[in-house]
């Protein structure tokens, strides 16, 4: 039984995070220099809109660079507001699901608050292209969330399955570092519950929720997709990604 939850009402968590956050990261509330790429995406951006940016790198990261660039580029101080509320929310969701598997909130606290302070690193807190991998991480939580809930096997599997489908496809359009996570995250949904493990127990479990095959067919679809956009629409040799590696050698899928 989780005694925390008698001793402090649970927003004091939220609240606590929510401090540590502002705390930490309150000097990057400031003036943003843009550099490097960030010339390179605004320019693209605001030219030709999403199809400049498609015609140079496909789909590489294109939800996470568009949504943090035209959504920052027009005030110098909404880049650093920007990734303070989502990486807040990240860490909010990071102690909702801790607090779900451990069942403890002040340990799952304890971590969050790691997690508050030290962050996938100082650069995605303050830089523009970064600030991608704290978006996709919110996404991977919101479906890993999702899928340890309680309540999740009995719910209605066809919105279940769309929701962390259309999750794990922005997650991936924002950094695609997360795609072996995100392709088997949705596993949770199948453990056998009481403890008890059998094949019998976790057939019916895969048949029954359904809805965690939607994050592995969303990363093939994704792959696809990927490699479709980058044979017949980029014109220009693209950046560097985890489907390709440096000019004239082929990527971890064979294509070159």
């Amino acid at each position: 039984m989780n005694t925390s939850r008698q001793v402090l009402p649970g927003h004091l968590f939220y609240l606590t995070i929510l401090l540590s956050v502002a705390i930490s990261w309150l000097p990057i509330f400031r003036e943003y220099q843009p550099f490097a790429e960030d010339y390179l995406y605004s320019s693209q951006l605001t030219s030709k809109g999403l199809t400049g940016y498609l015609e140079l790198n496909g789909l590489y990261r294109i939800f996470g660079h568009s949504l943090v660039t035209l959504g920052t580029m027009n005030h110098p101080f909404l880049p650093g507001i920007f990734a303070i509320l989502t990486h807040l929310v990240t860490v909010f969701l990071f102690f909702r699901v801790s607090q779900i598997i451990l069942g403890s909130s002040f340990l799952s606290l304890s971590l969050s608050l790691l997690m508050a302070i030290f962050p996938w690193g100082y650069q995605c807190m303050v830089w523009i292209p970064a600030n991608a991998f704290i978006l996709a991480t919110a996404f991977f939580l919101a479906n890993v969330l999702f899928f340890v809930n309680p309540s999740s096997g009995n719910r209605n599997q066809a919105s279940l399955f769309l929701i962390t489908y259309c999750q794990t496809w922005l997650s991936l359009l924002s950094f695609e570092g997360l795609f072996f996570s995100l392709a088997v995250c949705g596993c949770i949904l199948w453990i056998p519950q009481g403890g008890k493990f059998s094949f019998e127990e976790l057939k019916k479990r895969v048949l029954k929720c359904y809805a965690g095959w939607a994050p592995p067919l969303a990363c093939l679809s994704y792959t696809v997709s990927y490699i479709l956009v980058r044979h017949y629409f980029v014109s220009e040799p693209p950046q560097k990604t985890f489907l390709l590696n440096r000019p004239g050698k082929k990527g971890i899928l064979g294509y070159k």
